[in-house]
């Protein structure tokens, strides 16, 4: 009898060290840990639909994009403003032409839904008057970018 309770504790006292040493390893591998493994995940938040770059000219492509920029126009030329969107959204996009002294010479705004960066034109036929004006150009009742153009008395358009 003596030699099976000895073979016992000998059995169970292995047992012990056996589950201490595993125990041990676990807690020295942390790093190793089911959580410890997991990627932090990326922002998926949306990005805001917001204005980009704007662009001036006499003719725009069916991109909406302007196939011959230009900042100087002539009476009576055709005057588009080409404007990049940024990201997807809703918005109400405003051009608004100003004469030097401050007077609205044409607005224009356009409900937009883009899914993805877009570009939305607007136009207006050049005032008779020569002198400086400046569209400022609106997302959503706030201002977000200008651009200046020049009417001169000669004609600019390209013979």
């Amino acid at each position: 009898m003596i030699s099976i309770r000895a073979t016992a504790l000998t059995l169970a006292g292995a047992s012990l060290l056996t589950i201490a040493a595993c125990k041990k390893n676990e807690e020295a591998k942390p790093a190793d840990s089911p959580a410890a493994a997991l990627p932090v995940p990326a922002d998926t938040t949306p990005k805001a639909l917001e204005v980009g770059d704007i662009d001036m000219g006499r003719h725009v492509g069916p991109d909406q994009k302007i196939t011959d920029k230009t900042d100087d126009f002539a009476p009576k030329d055709t005057m588009y403003v080409a404007v990049d969107t940024k990201n997807a959204g809703t918005g109400k996009l405003t051009a608004r032409w100003n004469a030097e002294d401050g007077k609205v010479v044409h607005e224009e705004s356009k409900s937009i839904s883009p899914t993805a960066d877009a570009t939305t034109s607007f136009f207006i036929v050049a005032p008779a008057k020569a002198g400086k004006y400046t569209v400022h150009v609106m997302l959503n009742d706030t201002e977000a970018k200008t651009k200046d153009v020049t009417v001169t008395k000669a004609s600019s358009k390209k013979k």
